[in-house]
């Protein structure tokens, strides 16, 4: 998604069900909930469960706008799906999915939605 990372590196494929609990914040969630002091490394639970694992930050990346440019700025997290049923307790119930295509991006959207099925 191009993200414009900022410290420390994105989720990737190592990031398995086996391994530590790796989340990636942006630097508005950061200064929220860190204020002062550098989030890299620090370690949160998602909810009030204290069974579920510590969630490690492992990169801080630029805050963007997903859904119009005058959107202001939101805390956001981005957590490996892999690892979803141990930080939130299940599989997503949703997510975004997104698609980079050259041309006519209309084009694509059948065989895509086909695939996504």
């Amino acid at each position: 998604m191009a993200m414009d990372l900022s410290s420390g590196r994105l989720l990737e494929d190592a990031d398995r069900p086996a391994a530590d609990p790796a989340a990636v914040v942006n630097e508005t969630m950061a200064a929220r909930y860190w204020p002062g002091t550098e989030a890299l490394g620090k370690r949160f639970r998602l909810g009030t469960n204290p069974a579920r694992p510590w969630v490690t930050i492992v990169g801080i990346v630029r805050p963007s706008r997903h859904n119009a440019i005058v959107e202001r700025d939101r805390a956001e997290m981005y957590l490996a799906h892999a690892q979803l049923p141990q930080t939130v307790g299940n599989a997503a119930r949703a997510m975004a999915v997104v698609l980079k295509t050259t041309g006519d991006p209309l084009r694509a959207a059948r065989p895509f939605r086909n695939l996504v099925r």
